[in-house]
């Protein structure tokens, strides 16, 4: 973005005689060497009257909406569903070993008796924890 320099008093005096000549926004930005939208910026803060269709100025009218707009009564509300039931929950597997057998969703556990205190057989113990061998002192 590229900024430019502050309206200096000449140059805004300057701006309002070119624009009571009845020049537009382009015609002064470029007699200024400013932007049309620097000019238009300006003549919006500094509040000059706007113009009316040949070109003079003119008081500044507040337009009326082009669409009325038509009261509507607030819409009825709507009625509030149940709360959803909550899913019957699933069975507990006994306490045993806990190693999947079979594929989703449709497997079931091994049930072997635990070894210590993981959730594992002792067979399946050894296939979930293994133990990578030391790494020889360098």
């Amino acid at each position: 973005m590229r900024w430019q320099t502050p309206w200096s008093v000449d140059d805004a005096a300057r701006a309002r005689a070119l624009w009571d000549a009845g020049l537009g926004y382009a015609q002064i930005g470029r007699e200024l060497g400013r932007s049309s939208n620097s000019v238009a910026g300006l003549c919006t803060r500094q509040d000059w009257p706007r113009r009316i269709a040949g070109g003079a100025a003119g008081p500044r009218v507040k337009r009326k909406s082009r669409l009325p707009v038509a009261v509507q009564a607030p819409p009825e509300p709507r009625p509030v569903p149940p709360p959803p039931t909550p899913p019957p929950p699933e069975p507990v597997a006994p306490r045993g070993c806990q190693y999947p057998r079979g594929s989703k969703p449709h497997w079931d556990w091994c049930g072997a008796p635990v070894s210590g205190h993981g959730p594992y057989c002792e067979a399946h113990v050894r296939v979930c924890w293994i133990v990578p061998p030391r790494r020889a002192a360098a």
